[in-house]
């Protein structure tokens, strides 16, 4: 029975966990075609042929037997394997929803106060109920894998993001109704980062660049959403903004069928039972949750930490600058879409250009230590800037420069990051903690977004620059500790 151990093992190197591969070798044809046979594991799990072959005549899909329900294994590989293109093609769509989904309420914040008669402060709601659909997706993630598999949370994830920019889209008559509807939203686009970010950081070939436009796409949509929402107020009603959104939503319903059609609760428990470390032996799944990353190696709490200043500063940079350029600066609402349109402009810039300039350093770390002090200074001109008083076209030519310049050097950021997490962390830690991290990250996008609006609600929108270059400070700290705290990973730092 030993070459069916060695078997057993080694599909599980090149398999999918939460629609995204764990590989370690590129050989595709390192599956060897053997007749159903019953590894050691017992019962519950036996192995048949290869069923589908490419044009050169290498195995890619395999079909095992796990729980006496079907399991389809392949390399993460879209050159090669077409359900990986399909899955890559969902991604970059679910994430044009989430970053309409960050940046919507920051748009619409002068309208929404108005509209429902509420101060920005009581506003802020909404980011807190967002929170708690982070924090939900991260505590039901496993759980609802295991029972939906991938295929079954995304699917769900899609039609309840659908229902509810369908409410949106009505226009709830109550602030409240409107705060509520973003608490399964929190939720939807929890699955989709975490989900995403996984399955680009495992891609066997161009994870860089894959990773880039992923967040590229993400960048983009904020983006155009304050032009949007300018446009629809003027010209229809704000509401008519969350109808882009849904129509996302359904197109990533749609394609969810076919791109995760072998990503079954089955499958995830098959993974979940565990994964070969380097001397050929089971490492079982850890699962880890948010109040207990402390326990875990520094990695992942960094991670985490990282993540959650990074998302805070990022969102919240962008939820209150066009708040802050109308309040504040007085400047004509159409133009300074305009202005805050370029933050997003350059982090989408940032993340798919800076990705082929990565290349160049050492290192993904090294990098993002140069992106992350350049962003920091393009902040604090952002700052110097602040203290002028004017209102000519220039001056505003001028400051959206510079939020340009610091949006195209926090771009890459978060790819990088996410990439240097799994270069370090082992296999059996990966799905529960990098997972975990992006969720306490994205509590970071809710909770400090909600700290920026209390603190210009209470000091005053002139010290909102201040707040941003901060925010920038933080995070890059927490990245210069990465090597005086993680040992033994010199070549990824």
């Amino acid at each position: 029975m030993k070459g069916e151990d060695d078997y057993a093992q080694t599909t599980r190197k090149s398999v999918q966990v939460e629609d995204f591969e764990l590989n370690d070798f590129d050989d595709s044809t390192a599956f060897p075609l053997i007749n159903s046979t019953l590894p050691k594991g017992g019962d519950d799990i036996h192995t048949e042929q290869a069923f589908e072959i490419d044009e050169s005549g290498s195995e890619l899909l395999r079909k095992t037997w796990y729980e006496g329900e079907e399991v389809v294994l392949y390399p993460a590989n879209y050159e090669k394997v077409s359900v990986v293109r399909l899955q890559i093609a969902t991604c970059l769509v679910l994430f044009v929803m989430f970053g309409m989904t960050d940046q919507v309420n920051g748009s619409l914040m002068p309208v929404i106060t108005k509209y429902y008669n509420v101060t920005e402060l009581q506003m802020s709601i909404v980011f807190f109920l967002q929170l708690m659909g982070y924090v939900s997706a991260s505590v039901l993630n496993d759980i609802l894998h295991k029972k939906w598999g991938s295929r079954g949370v995304m699917t769900a994830s899609c039609i309840l993001a659908a229902f509810t920019y369908l409410v949106l889209a009505l226009k709830p008559y109550s602030l409240y109704l409107y705060a509520i509807c973003f608490f399964p939203l929190g939720m939807c686009v929890g699955f989709v980062d975490s989900t995403g970010n996984f399955y680009f950081g495992n891609l066997e070939t161009r994870k860089n660049e894959w990773m880039g436009l992923l967040h590229g796409i993400y960048g983009l949509a904020a983006g155009v959403t304050p032009p949007l929402v300018t446009t629809f107020d003027h010209y229809l009603d704000w509401s008519y903004i969350f109808w882009v959104p849904l129509v996302f939503a359904l197109v990533g319903l749609a394609l969810c069928m076919g791109a995760f059609k072998y990503e079954t609760a089955t499958k995830y428990r098959y993974i979940c039972v565990g994964v070969p470390d380097e001397s050929g032996g089971i490492e079982n799944e850890e699962e880890i949750k948010w109040y207990q990353l402390s326990k875990y190696p520094p990695m992942i709490f960094l991670y985490a930490f990282f993540l959650f200043l990074y998302l805070g500063t990022e969102i919240g940079v962008g939820t209150w600058l066009f708040t802050y350029l109308l309040n504040y600066k007085k400047g004509e609402k159409f133009l300074m879409s305009f202005v805050t349109a370029s933050f997003w402009s350059g982090i989408t810039i940032g993340r798919l250009g800076l990705g082929f300039v990565t290349k160049r350093f050492k290192n993904e770390y090294r990098s993002s230590v140069w992106y992350g002090l350049t962003c920091s200074l393009f902040f604090f001109l952002f700052v110097i800037i602040n203290l002028i008083n004017s209102t000519s076209t220039f001056y505003f030519f001028v400051l959206s420069l510079m939020i340009f310049g610091a949006g195209i050097f926090i771009g890459p950021l978060f790819p990088n990051a996410s990439v240097v997490a799994i270069q370090i962390l082992p296999k059996h830690q990966q799905v529960s903690g990098i997972g975990t991290a992006i969720a306490f990250g994205g509590c970071g996008g809710a909770l400090i977004t909600y700290s920026f609006g209390f603190a210009n609600k209470i000091f005053g929108f002139q010290y909102y620059p201040f707040l941003c270059f901060l925010g920038s400070l933080a995070f890059n700290i927490v990245w210069m500790l990465y090597p005086k705290i993680i040992k033994g990973h010199r070549e990824y730092l």
